[in-house]
């Protein structure tokens, strides 16, 4: 933290598969400083087996009556049998989620926050009442536990995906490199990006495919919407159950970890002794991700042959390269580096010229 810094901004985007966070204010050429945990909140059990050894990086927040653990290595504390987290439209509303947001608010470490941006898929941002309760929830003194709190002033909230279209306004430059190289407009800086352009953002996160149109700076909410059974895990299914079918072999979900790994960096996965190769199933891959993005055709019909350029954000976002250029033959795809930070950094972005707006008048 910068000690002349004056107005703290901070930005928190809580997925289905990890919580991304941004940690420090901009640096002096621009950068911002993200770090993440896994999406995953377990309740404190008391043992005083956990006191012996190194501790763990997690911290314990409070919910309710409830203390949970959430962090880094939460792994190292997690029923090796479970892999990832429920889903529904309460999503926002679960102890788990209120549990990451305040591990997210531990690590960043400020006592005091001016302006607090949040994000919610596609489908509960639609829904008025969860926007409003993440307000309400996080607007105030918050309780973090172990004699932590953090008072917030305002808190903005945004749908996921929008974060990735706000990121890509903050950083012309490398977007208007992808499309020269494309052969697509330029443009001159933010205002016009936001205000001449017709943007379809796609965000497959864990368990989800999330998509929003953006069109000359508004959203489309009838084009909009996000897709459950799709994202990472069903990937890991599908590959998991071609391994089954041809090679006899039952790949538990406490192992998805490692085969998703595998997967993503090209790699043997090893189970019981014996090596896989996993880039024969590349074509299981490949129809997995086709089949979450056709998902999104009869939603944007009317409206595909406006789309100016794709943005594709997410941890997983380059599987999603091949079949979106197919789906959507020259169209510019931008795809940010580090796209896992995509959303978060767009939040933050957008704050930042929020506050630097109130300052000013």
């Amino acid at each position: 933290m910068k000690p002349n810094e004056s107005s703290f901004v901070r930005a928190i985007d809580v997925g289905y598969g990890a919580t991304k966070f941004v940690t420090a204010p901009r640096s002096n050429n621009g950068d911002l400083t993200c770090d993440f945990f896994p999406s995953v909140a377990l309740p404190v059990t008391q043992s005083g087996l956990q006191s012996i050894g190194r501790q763990a990086d997690v911290y314990e927040v409070p919910v309710g009556d409830v203390n949970y653990l959430v962090g880094k290595e939460i792994a190292l504390r997690q029923d090796k049998s479970k892999f990832g987290r429920e889903i529904g439209n309460n999503f926002s509303s679960t102890p788990g989620y209120q549990a990451l947001t305040k591990g997210a608010l531990r690590y960043i470490g400020l006592p005091h926050i001016d302006v607090l941006s949040l994000g919610l898929p596609v489908n509960l941002f639609l829904m008025q009442e969860r926007v409003e309760e993440l307000r309400n929830t996080y607007t105030g003194t918050i309780d973090l536990g172990q004699n932590h709190k953090v008072s917030v002033d305002r808190v903005m909230v945004y749908p996921q995906p929008m974060g990735g279209w706000l990121d890509s306004a903050s950083n012309i430059r490398a977007l208007n490199e992808v499309l020269k190289a494309s052969g697509g407009r330029e443009f001159s800086g933010a205002d016009e990006f936001i205000n001449e352009n017709n943007v379809l953002v796609v965000d497959p996160g864990e368990y989800t495919l999330d998509w929003l149109v953006m069109r000359q700076g508004v959203v489309k909410e009838d084009s909009s919407g996000a897709r459950t059974d799709s994202g990472r895990y069903r990937i890991l299914q599908d590959v998991a159950s071609a391994l089954n079918n041809t090679e006899r072999i039952d790949v538990p979900e406490s192992r998805y970890e490692e085969l998703d790994h595998a997967v993503n960096n090209g790699k043997p996965f090893k189970l019981a002794g014996q090596l896989h190769d996993l880039t024969k199933y590349k074509t299981v891959v490949d129809n997995t991700v086709s089949e979450q993005l056709r998902r999104m055709i009869p939603v944007l019909r009317g409206v595909e042959d406006t789309i100016d350029m794709i943005i594709l954000v997410g941890g997983r976002s380059d599987l999603y390269i091949g079949e979106l250029q197919k789906l959507f033959p020259n169209r510019p795809i931008y795809n940010p580096k580090n796209a896992i930070f995509s959303n978060v950094r767009g939040f933050q972005w957008s704050a930042e010229m929020f506050q630097k707006k109130a300052a000013m008048a």
